[in-house]
């Protein structure tokens, strides 16, 4: 009857073998009990109890694949099969289920044998039971709609099952009482009817049609059989009949509709399940756009990472640090960056994710420092899958660490190294960019290969893609920046020497002409007569002026000889010194040019027992004379405080002047060559710009240090010379006796030069002269 319209076709077949049970139950029943022909009731009886135990059989059945139940019940289904075909055999054909029927006034009953009993009512109520459970477990996982439909089956069951129990199990076998028996055949009516209802009202299944052509055929079976069988007065008949004509003809205009209507809500289904097909590949489609967009947004982080220039170990640091968050959903839980060294033709993990897990996995190996793990790229270790990655160009997956760490890493590091991390899988892709190897990114993740999708290795594809352009393209940056900066060196460097260039200018043209003129001037006077009236006395002052000059040519240069030889290598006698003797010398030899300006000039030693020191007692003459000449030259108002202390292994002097002082940017460029302070020739026009240079240049071959520091113009200078004790053994000593030569140390010839000091020279040691 219309059992292919159906999508639930199986369900359907199973429906209806139900339906035609029930109706043989009932039918046959209800003759049974009307007829008058006791053997023929047996018959009957008999039939109609074994359509019972094929009820259930198929309303099992049923409920199975309505509620989709799991292979248990499938199983268990078969069981009952057996016995319920074994049980409605043995009711037809033997006398152990049905052994009589029983003729009382009120009607005929069947009798049941105690085994039958047993048997019938123990089937019915175990399946019963059963098919509840199963409704019940299908009604609290189900849908709110789904629900519904169970609680009109659930409700006309549970009411059929009820009827059946008071009139066919409790009177009956508790009170023996036969005469309602009837009665609970035709609980079936109410499951009929609530099923029915939740077919009109919510379809269940899809089987209107059928179910109305079953009721309409069993209506029209009962109803001829009344006028048949019941009904023995001819109107009564032709009324009945009457009314049987109409009914048939209303129930077949109503098929008739319900045919129409289903043909249009197959249409419709039919549509919905094309609009269903198109949502599921529009939502397809959809998540296929959202992880593509999730992909290009995690890139195009990492892009914005690498595009930042912050150098390219922390440029790579920080896209690695974004990866197990941004690619989370791809269980990412850490990366190493393995880069290849020209040099040694080495591979080494240059850089690793920072977080918690990679650094207990990073602190069980023994060597702290990645670098210390490096191995040969070589045919020898294509074992190792990440030499193998590096030579074959391409990716190489694993689930064991030790497959890409071992060698370096010892097999058991590397197993404990797994753990720790909690890693599943390893894959390594080559970094190979425009045919040159840059090394590999090894990624760890925390699922097993085979739940690594081709969406996660697209991705990881095209993130170590753009991860070896980054690192080529970040190496290109730091490169340009060290070239950068070299061309920067470069450029201060050339500044300063066109400021040294144009001050050496500025000296020999003013330094130089303006002495060398006036002894010109004077010579060529003489050479021609004009002094030849002058008295002795006035003549003696031409020749003063005309030594002044050469004397200070003759310092000038002494100064840049003195500095360009200190640029190469100084040469130095050293001999026990006695500093304090020495810095009295100078005070006693400058005393009278501060006095004769106004000026004090003292000299403090602040503890007692200053030791000897090793020292070029020249040199050092020349130093302290240096300082205390500028500090005269460039003081107009107080004076000059010197002290002498021991510091340890050194001894410490102190210079400390009321003079000029120093700018912030003179202190820059105080200790180099032809440097002058901005406001030095408002003092000393005649300055070189050397002293200072060369006083540092002599303190540094002595392993000593100058210090300069001030408050600032107009607020005084303080110079500090800390000088050793005892020369380091290495302390060159010079092959040749500065003494004997044209140019001294101190900047002055030997016919015209400071008056030797002798007093500071304890012994004579030119230890190691060389």
């Amino acid at each position: 009857m219309g059992f292919g319209g159906s999508k639930k076709e199986k369900t359907n077949k199973v429906f209806s073998l139900l339906i035609i049970s029930i109706l043989l139950w009932i039918t046959l029943y209800h003759f049974a009990s009307l007829s008058d022909n006791k053997d023929l009731s047996l018959v009957l009886f008999r039939i109609s109890g074994s359509s019972v135990f094929l009820f259930f059989i198929f309303y099992y059945y049923f409920i199975i694949l309505f509620t989709r139940e799991n292979k248990f019940y499938e199983q268990l289904g078969k069981l009952i099969i057996i016995y319920g075909l074994l049980f409605s055999f043995f009711t037809i054909f033997t006398d152990l289920i049905i052994k009589n029927s029983i003729v009382e006034s009120w009607g005929i009953y069947p009798e049941f044998s105690s085994f039958g009993r047993l048997t019938f009512y123990g089937y019915v109520i175990l399946l019963t039971l059963l098919i509840n459970k199963i409704l019940v477990t299908k009604y609290s996982i189900s849908t709110k709609v789904e629900k519904l439909k169970i609680q009109y089956f659930i409700t006309g069951f549970i009411i059929f099952a009820v009827l059946n129990f008071i009139f066919d199990v409790l009177l009956p076998v508790f009170f023996n009482n036969y005469k309602f028996s009837w009665a609970w055949n035709y609980s079936t009516i109410f499951l009929i009817a609530f099923t029915a209802y939740a077919i009109f009202k919510h379809e269940l299944m899809g089987v209107k049609v059928l179910l109305i052509q079953v009721l309409v055929s069993f209506i029209s079976i009962i109803l001829l059989a009344d006028i048949l069988f019941l009904t023995n007065n001819l109107i009564m008949q032709l009324l009945k009949a009457g009314i049987l004509i109409t009914f048939l003809y209303f129930s077949l205009e109503l098929i008739k509709g319900i045919k129409k209507e289903r043909e249009a809500r197959r249409e419709l289904e039919t549509a919905y399940d094309k609009i269903k097909q198109y949502t599921l590949e529009l939502e397809k489609v959809n998540k296929n756009l959202t992880e593509k967009y999730e992909d290009l947004d995690a890139l195009l982080s990492l892009s914005q990472t690498s595009s930042s220039g912050s150098g390219i170990k922390k440029g790579i640091q920080n896209i690695l640090n974004i990866l197990p968050t941004k690619f989370g959903y791809t269980k990412i839980i850490g990366a190493a960056l393995l880069r290849c060294d020209e040099k040694s033709n080495s591979v080494y993990a240059y850089i690793t994710t920072e977080s918690i897990l990679l650094k207990k996995g990073v602190s069980l190996l023994p060597k702290p420092a990645l670098t210390d793990y490096a191995l040969v790229v070589s045919e020898e270790n294509r074992h190792n899958l990440t030499i193998e990655a590096i030579l074959s160009n391409k990716i190489q997956k694993s689930e064991k660490l030790t497959d890409f760490a071992s060698p370096p890493v010892e097999k058991h590091i590397a197993q404990l190294m797994q753990k720790a991390m909690g890693i599943k899988s390893v894959v390594t892709i080559p970094l190979n960019v425009r045919g040159v190897k840059l090394g590999a990114l090894m990624l760890m993740f925390s699922k097993p290969l085979r739940e690594i999708t081709q969406r996660d290795m697209d991705l990881i594809t095209a993130f170590s893609q753009q991860v070896g352009v980054m690192l080529e393209n970040l190496q290109y940056y730091e490169t340009l920046n060290k070239n950068i900066e070299e061309l920067t060196r470069t450029k201060n460097n050339l500044e300063e020497i066109l400021t040294m260039k144009n001050d050496f200018l500025h000296i020999v043209s003013h330094q130089l002409r303006t002495p060398l003129t006036a002894v010109r001037g004077l010579i060529s006077m003489w050479h021609d007569g004009d002094f030849d009236h002058y008295t002795a006395d006035k003549m003696k002052g031409i020749k003063d002026r005309v030594l002044a000059n050469a004397d200070r040519l003759n310092n000038i240069i002494n100064d840049m000889l003195v500095a360009m030889e200190s640029e190469g290598e100084l040469k130095l006698v050293f001999d026990s010194v006695d500093v304090e003797k020495m810095i009295r010398e100078v005070v006693e030899m400058f005393k009278a040019n501060y006095e004769r300006r106004g000026l004090y000039i003292k000299f403090d030693k602040i503890e007692k027992g200053i030791p000897i020191i090793e020292a070029d007692p020249r040199n050092l003459f020349h130093v302290f004379m240096n300082i205390v000449d500028n500090a005269e030259k460039y003081t107009q108002k107080g004076g000059l405080d010197i002290t002498l202390k021991r510091e340890n292994d050194n001894i410490s002097v102190k210079f400390t002047d009321t003079g000029v002082g120093i700018s912030e940017e003179d202190k820059e460029r105080l200790f180099k060559k032809f440097s002058r302070g901005k406001k030095s020739n408002n003092f000393n026009p005649n300055g070189s710009g050397l002293g200072l240079f060369i006083a540092k240049q002599i303190l540094d071959e002595h392993h000593g240090k100058i210090q300069a520091s001030s408050l600032g113009e107009g607020k005084g200078s303080t110079f500090v010379i800390l000088l050793p004790i005892k020369q380091p053994i290495s302390a060159e000593v010079s092959k040749l006796d500065l003494a004997k030569t044209g140019v001294s140390k101190q900047g002055n010839s030997q016919n015209n030069e400071s008056p030797e000091p002798q007093s500071y020279l304890l012994k004579k040691r030119k230890r190691g002269i060389i």
